[in-house]
């Protein structure tokens, strides 16, 4: 759990610098510089730290109580954050790129001003997103999904996915988080 906690508020608060890097760079002089660690940022923080965070969302979904649709708050977080993913290397990626070799190129004005809002206006929904993210998981708001549409109680008894859930299950009881405190 903790690992899924580190990714998601560091993908956050690489956002929330994407955000500032990208709304404060006004220096034509230092636009390619900036640009170049923004591109950075992307690709070493942006793309394998949400991946994190999916792969730890779901090891979580598939050996706690949480489960992947027994509660509304996970399939929030869930759908959410797989939209977030698929969305932004198609156009967050791509405008620091623009950005990038437009300042490579000694290009300024209109048409750097153009991407620029664009990143900027990104990097807002992606924080406010984010942010919306983080405060779903702390406040686990909504509740519990119809029984009829969620696992049956009865698959935890059995097989190799059982033992996992039942060796998780006395962890979880051990830190506190019984079927109760998960309601």
């Amino acid at each position: 759990m903790a690992l899924h906690v580190i990714s998601g508020g560091g993908w956050l608060g690489a956002a929330f610098c994407m955000l500032l890097i990208g709304w404060t760079n006004q220096d034509l002089t230092q636009h390619y510089a900036v640009n170049l660690v923004m591109e950075r940022i992307d690709k070493f923080v942006m793309v394998p730290v949400p991946l994190v965070a999916i792969a730890t969302g779901l090891l979580l979904s598939w050996g706690t109580l949480w489960g992947f649709f027994r509660w509304y708050w996970v399939l929030v977080k869930q759908v959410t954050t797989y939209a977030l993913l698929l969305l932004a290397p198609f156009t967050v990626h791509e405008w620091i790129v623009q950005m990038t070799n437009l300042s490579a190129a000694g290009v300024a004005g209109a048409s750097y001003g153009d991407v620029q809002r664009l990143h900027v206006l990104a990097s807002v929904v992606i924080v406010v997103t984010g942010a919306a993210i983080l405060t779903i998981s702390v406040l686990k708001p909504w509740g519990r999904r119809k029984q009829s549409l969620c696992r049956p109680s009865g698959d935890a008894e059995h097989g190799e996915r059982g033992k996992l859930q039942r060796s998780l299950l006395a962890v979880n009881r051990q830190i506190g988080m019984d079927e109760h405190a998960a309601q």
